[in-house]
């Protein structure tokens, strides 16, 4: 399953859902509730998490679930050593976590 899902994520194009993280290749897939979530990856440069202070590592795959009326998400990115979860609120970057494995 691992590999289908790295797979998946090799489809992926171009920029992401909000302006506080550029340079981030996406695809977007379209959720059973219609919902669309987005499939990324940030390359050789990492990307800040709007005011968190936190940055997505360079190099990670991840994906973007907005909410229903999308002022509301959850990011989730994976690289070779960490995993990075931000939440967005009211369309502001709010937090953003490191696990370091």
């Amino acid at each position: 399953m691992f590999g289908s899902v790295l797979l998946f994520f090799s489809y992926l194009s171009n920029k992401l859902y909000s302006d506080s993280l550029p340079n981030i290749a996406e695809r977007i897939t379209q959720m059973p509730d219609g919902t669309k979530a987005k499939l990324l990856s940030v390359g050789e440069t990492s990307v800040n998490v709007g005011n968190t202070g936190e940055k997505i590592p360079a190099w990670s795959f991840g994906i973007f679930l907005p909410s229903t009326y999308g002022s509301d998400a959850c990011a989730i990115f994976a690289n070779t050593n960490q995993i990075t979860v931000a939440y967005k609120s009211s369309n502001n970057w709010v937090s953003c976590k490191k696990i370091l494995y």
